[in-house]
């Protein structure tokens, strides 16, 4: 029971738990890894479980082994981003979320663009994380903050004058697109309205610039 009780034990959104977790033995770990599914996931959910064994799980047959993973704040970056696709809502409730943004200010730019895509067009995703996303240079990225229910509206009407059609379409209907730009936009369908809506509204923050890195 000690031993399941330390294998399982996570820390809160603060990085803190009730106590702090016991590494786990290297006999410990491998009775672990042979009595089944449910031993890997206790492993793949430990914070402390090494970010190599972290690795290894990524890739294991069990759904639930490869969501552990994901949500463990141990998980290397590249593997993390790997797995949202598969598990976005993991890895938005990642203990580590907030620490990611402040370790590395280029993580999102530098995401796989899949686990991006299916991260940000979740309601839950960060402001911070949308804002950035809405000018990532990838178009299937701005079209899933275009598809974000909790996108603000300024971002919606930048992306109303994106240069992919994809990601236009996808603004155009968004609930805070508004009616008036909308219409005016389906009326002047050639590309060099476009391009003089995309100037006129398109975000000024550039990529080199970054914001704030406070947590929201």
């Amino acid at each position: 029971l000690g031993l399941l009780e330390s294998a399982g034990s996570r820390p809160d959104l603060d990085g803190r738990s009730d106590h702090d977790p016991e590494p786990l033995r290297s006999e410990e770990r491998e009775r672990l890894l042979h009595i089944g599914p449910y031993g890997r996931q206790l492993i793949a959910a430990h914070p402390n479980t090494a970010r190599d064994r972290l690795r290894e799980l990524a890739r294991d047959e069990n759904e639930d082994v490869r969501k552990a993973v994901a949500h463990n704040p141990n998980v290397p970056m590249d593997q993390m981003w790997a797995l949202a696709a598969e598990f976005p809502e993991a890895v938005l409730e990642n203990p580590a979320r907030d620490a990611w943004v402040l370790e590395h200010p280029n993580f999102l730019r530098d995401a796989h663009p899949e686990g991006l895509q299916a991260v940000l067009e979740l309601g839950g995703a960060p402001i911070r994380w949308i804002q950035r996303g809405a000018r990532h240079q990838n178009p299937l990225v701005r079209r899933a903050v275009a598809s974000n229910p909790s996108a603000p509206e300024d971002l919606i009407i930048s992306l109303l004058g994106d240069e992919d059609d994809s990601v236009r379409r996808a603004a155009k209907r968004h609930p805070s697109a508004p009616d008036h730009l909308v219409r005016i936009l389906e009326r002047g369908r050639s590309e060099p309205v476009q391009k003089v809506f995309a100037q006129v509204f398109a975000l000024q923050v550039s990529e080199e610039q970054p914001e704030s890195l406070t947590p929201s």
